[in-house]
């Protein structure tokens, strides 16, 4: 999955109205702050909404060096090998991109 796949899978999970964009961006409307682009892999706080998002729907825990997210008895872990932010930002990211895309195409037992 691309950055660009996710972030738009991010945006949908987040409920926010996604406007045409150009190619490589996604633009969002969002309520008293206009439009804005969407770019959770470099934005903190937008991010940091995703990590939220995560938390109410499982439990979502924080190490140095480890992302834990778990769903009733299902338990997936995202390790990334330096403690930056870009990494954490990535891997919530990810983990949100997966879920939403788990939702939009379920997968048939």
């Amino acid at each position: 999955m691309t950055d660009l796949e996710m972030t738009k899978l991010c945006a949908e999970a987040m409920e926010y109205e996604i406007l045409p964009y150009q190619a490589g961006y996604i633009f969002i409307k969002r309520l008293r702050r206009g439009e804005q682009e969407y770019k959770p892999l470099h934005d903190n706080a937008q991010c940091f909404a995703l990590a939220l998002w995560l938390s109410m729907r499982g439990t979502l825990s924080f190490s140095m060096r480890s992302i834990i997210f778990t769903v009733e008895k299902t338990r997936g872990t995202m390790y990334w090998t330096t403690p930056d932010n870009e990494a954490k930002r990535r891997a919530i990211v990810e983990c949100v991109a997966k879920i939403q895309q788990s939702i939009l195409q379920p997968v048939e037992p």
